[in-house]
């Protein structure tokens, strides 16, 4: 690409970026933001293609449920740049290169959040519970605003963030405390204290998505009820299959299945909540009759 080009794909990245804040002149939803890179590139057919599929995927998002659309902004934008690099480099498939960049669009998608909740964890270390919100409240939540996140689910996924700070290295207050009581490692601590609370970090996600974790928009107890629930046991399945442990030792098939049925469980719904219950219920009452199965056969 020509300097000018390269000036050109700056200055739609930039009004992307800046729409994605200000939501004024639309510049940051995908169509808009592909097909002028598409125009400035020389691959207008290609740049209205992509941004066309990401706008229905982008609508689809919305149509389901979710609170927040992905962020947009840098999805388009950094997908349109390595379509246009693959077409210049000699791919002689369009429908290829736009496949690859929506591949890579997707897991860019949540990248808004991620970045939030790593800059809360670093904010939110050796920092007391009320100052730690007020710090939270004060930068990052007003960020995620500004995405589309609820506020109310803004604030509860800074703070939750913010407050997991106290189990993760390398500050790890909690962990430190606890090692000091248990005569451990305090960074050993802290790294197994990680990898217990691991499912942890993917609630704030799921409420940011989907803020009927949070009792929004909630219609009777029982949905609250439900939800409670399902979230208690997705939390358990997640962290069993990440652990490793239930009763007996787990194959890696098992973990596998109990991670997979631990998000469905968390993830609000009631199909995902049926099969999330019969994966991990039906593996935890298996490793139940085993254990108990091995424990007589040891006595007798």
């Amino acid at each position: 690409m020509s300097a000018i080009t390269i000036l050109l794909v700056a200055i739609v990245a930039l009004l992307a970026g800046m729409e994605g804040i200000l939501d004024e002149f639309q510049f940051h939803q995908p169509l808009v933001a592909c097909t002028l890179i598409g125009l400035v590139t020389g691959h207008l057919q290609e740049g209205i293609l992509l941004g066309g599929s990401l706008q229905m995927m982008a609508l689809g998002w919305a149509n389901v449920g979710a609170a927040v659309a992905p962020d947009a902004a840098l999805a388009s934008v950094a997908s349109s740049i390595i379509m246009v690099l693959a077409l210049n480099g000699g791919a002689t498939d369009s429908a290829k290169a736009v496949t690859a960049a929506i591949a890579v669009a997707v897991p860019l998608s949540v990248a808004g959040l991620f970045l939030t909740m790593i800059c809360c964890i670093i904010l939110g270390m050796g920092v007391p519970t009320t100052a730690n919100y007020c710090i939270m409240a004060a930068t990052c939540a007003p960020i995620l605003e500004k995405l589309g996140v609820p506020t109310v689910a803004a604030h509860f996924f800074v703070f939750y963030f913010g407050i997991v700070a106290d189990i993760t290295p390398p500050v790890a207050l909690a962990a430190y405390a606890g090692s000091a009581i248990a005569k451990s490692n305090p960074m050993k601590t802290g790294i197994n204290a990680t990898k217990l609370a691991i499912a942890a970090f993917i609630v704030p996600y799921v409420f940011a998505y989907s803020p009927s974790m949070l009792f929004v928009d909630v219609e009777s107890w029982v949905d609250i009820v439900t939800i409670c629930l399902s979230a208690m046991l997705g939390i358990y399945g997640v962290a069993a299959g990440l652990n490793g442990f239930v009763k007996r030792k787990l194959n890696w098939l098992f973990r596998v299945l109990f991670i997979v049925g631990g998000l469905t469980l968390i993830i609000p719904g009631w199909k995902t909540d049926a099969i999330g219950l019969i994966l991990v219920g039906g593996i935890t009452v298996y490793e139940f009759i085993m254990a108990k199965k091995e424990q007589n056969e040891a006595m007798a």
